[in-house]
């Protein structure tokens, strides 16, 4: 046996020690084929006799209760004993609930009765030390060193393994050298190992496990062999009859059951699950409800299947899903921890109906596996789906790569090379532009520039402005048709260098006097502060309006400063007799042509020279050389205002 090598490929040893016994330590170690994780017991190859019986026995004795033996092999002077993975009871005690506990007794007791009234044998050393914990939370009872047949229990062998065993589960009847009973052997040592379980645990909101805990320190631990009783009675006692226990039981014997009880059970499998905690469904009880006989059950797939294969939306009401009370029973934290791992070994099963049933619902729970598990695990079972025969195995699978897309992304699950075939055909819609609310800026202080302007073109009364009425109100002035006269600003600004140069009269400025104003503080209104008496000329008489009938005031301007008068050409020209006057009037066309603002005058007096018709200028008045206003009118230019 200690020759034997393994048979599941190279298998790496971690070097961190879990547990140290008496002559084998325990470490934990993975597969580098298959990436599984195992628990190996490793011991001194002089000193393995007790490690490779226990690796004989468990070899032999099979059961769910029990640690499951997977391989043993010899390597560099130790003996190794690879088992599943799991870990000492003493480690992960204080982590456990009280219905964790309350499972865990009863699959070692479970696994007890197994022993005696099946296989025939006392474990003859049951202890808190003999207990393992697997990775979902099920107790597996451990140390077959020291199992003994029934016909080989005797006070000698018991004192030949005394001294490995656990000193307190040795009933008084093996003290006093009477004869043992294999069965009350394991029966004592059971209620020493749940007395000193229970005795930590906080049990007064459970009255069943109160009964049992003093069940377990005084029938368990009985002096009189007979009042023991049977380790197979206990599993009738009502601590051990929770709902969990009840869905164990039915689902491990699920096949034995009619078609009508699996209905009822199947209908009233959900309300019984919501009411549990989601870790508990998940490690204690989801390898039953994935198991291939569940899946395959019609009654199953209607009302359980849909919200094991789901995750609960955290913003969705129960409102929101098809049954109306039902939602789905896994968060995706305890879905991605426990449930994904256990549904990616079920998509390596090749069976149509299976996955079928997986494909069903895979768009509810495929964003709870990683994307290296989708990638490396679940794309490559689909990519061979959709190659067999069967056309609802191929559409369900066709179907499942589509949810893979926005996860994984078109290139990984489609491959090959892909282009822009398509265009977007929708119409161009303008963006909307908001309108943002205008907000007036406070008007400000009049300067005294302002004061005179408001005072000399709205007739306003100078104290009217000074007190406070601002222009901010009255309509803007319009320009006027041929421009504005910018010298009367520079007029008006020289006047205010001069009067500012004189200093402020009384000690205070114009514009101290706007600023410090109380009016100026509160919004400006001209209603009732405008004085009435301002009268303005109506024209009655449309013949005013007339242009030919309207007076011209014809201002005199300041000649411009012309730099380059000197380089322009003189053209003489001669008299004519009948218009004396022709060579003065083109003299002084020439000089008014020099303003930037003149007018250009034709030499053409023809028909339709003048605004008068058929050359009529009786209208204008005689020219005279006493009349200047009309004189100015006459020659040439026309000046603005």
């Amino acid at each position: 046996m200690g020759n034997e090598k393994s048979n599941l490929g190279h298998i790496e040893i971690k070097p961190e020690v879990i547990e140290v016994a008496n002559s084998w330590t325990l470490k934990q170690a993975i597969c580098t084929a298959s990436s599984a994780q195992y628990s190996v017991f490793c011991s001194p190859a002089d000193s393995a006799g007790y490690l490779e019986l226990a690796a004989k026995n468990l070899k032999i004795y099979r059961h769910p209760g029990i640690l499951k033996f997977v391989q043993t092999w010899s390597q560099s002077g130790y003996f190794n004993l690879a088992t599943e993975q799991v870990l000492p009871l003493s480690q992960e005690l204080g982590a456990q609930t009280n219905l964790q506990v309350c499972l865990g007794l009863r699959s070692i007791l479970r696994a007890l009765v197994f022993l005696h009234d099946t296989a025939k044998v006392s474990h003859t050393n049951v202890c808190c030390g003999s207990i393992y914990v697997s990775p979902d939370n099920t107790w597996k009872l451990g140390n077959f060193e020291f199992i003994t047949k029934y016909n080989e229990l005797n006070s000698e062998n018991l004192r030949k393994i005394r001294n490995r065993r656990y000193e307190f589960a040795i009933p008084p009847e093996e003290n006093a050298g009477a004869h043992v009973d294999p069965q009350a052997l394991d029966s004592y040592a059971f209620g020493i190992m749940v007395q000193e379980i229970l005795k930590k645990r906080d049990l007064t909101s459970d009255p069943s496990g109160l009964e049992f805990f003093k069940l377990a320190c005084e029938k368990l631990q009985d002096k009189q062999i007979k009042s023991r009783g049977s380790l197979a009675e206990l599993l009738e006692h009502p601590y051990f009859s929770h709902p969990v226990v009840e869905i164990l039981e039915f689902l491990s014997a699920i096949t034995l059951k009619t078609i009508s009880e699996k209905e009822q059970f199947f209908r009233s499998l959900w309300a019984q699950l919501a009411t549990l905690p989601e870790v508990m469904v998940a490690t204690q009880l989801a390898d039953l409800l994935l198991s291939r006989l569940v899946l395959l059950e019609p009654s199953a797939q209607t009302y359980l299947v849909p919200w094991l294969l789901a995750i609960k939306d955290e913003n969705a009401t129960s409102g929101s899903f098809p049954s109306g009370d039902c939602s789905p029973l896994f968060s995706r934290s305890i879905f991605e921890k426990f449930v994904s791992p256990k549904l990616v070994k079920i998509f390596q099963v090749h069976d149509s109906q299976v996955r079928c049933v997986l494909l069903k619902h895979f768009s509810s729970y495929c964003h709870g596996f990683t994307k290296e598990q989708l990638q490396h695990n679940i794309l490559p079972e689909l990519l061979v789906g959709i190659k067999d025969n069967d056309d609802l195995l191929v559409s369900t699978t066709l179907r499942a790569l589509a949810d893979l897309v926005p996860i994984l992304g078109a290139a990984t699950v489609i491959g090959g090379k892909r282009g822009k075939l398509f265009t977007d055909g929708r119409p161009k819609v303008r963006p909307v532009k908001r309108v943002l609310p205008v907000i007036s800026p406070k008007p400000a202080a009049p300067t005294a520039r302002v004061e005179r302007v408001l005072v000399q073109e709205t007739g306003l009364n100078a104290d009217l402005v000074e007190n406070g009425v601002a222009s901010a109100q009255l309509p803007e002035r319009l320009s006027p048709d041929g421009g504005e006269a910018w010298s009367d600003w520079d007029d008006q600004q020289d006047e205010d260098e001069e009067k500012s140069a004189d200093g402020p009269e009384n000690g205070e400025s114009t514009l101290a006097k706007l600023q410090t104003s109380p009016a100026l503080k509160k919004p400006l209104s001209l209603s009732g502060k405008i004085p009435t008496n301002i009268v303005k000329n109506v024209v009655d008489d449309l013949d005013a309006l007339d242009i030919k009938a309207a007076k011209i005031t014809v201002v005199a301007q300041e000649k411009e400063m012309d730099f380059f008068q000197d380089m322009e050409p003189v053209i003489a020209t001669t008299k004519n007799p009948l218009f004396p006057g022709a060579a003065q009037v083109e003299k002084e066309t020439t000089v008014a042509e020099k303003s930037k603002f003149s007018m250009a005058v034709s030499e053409d007096f023809g028909e339709e020279a003048g605004w008068g018709d058929d050359g009529d200028f009786s209208d204008w008045g005689e020219v005279g050389e006493d009349d200047a206003a009309t004189k100015e009118a006459v020659q040439v230019n026309l000046t603005l205002d």
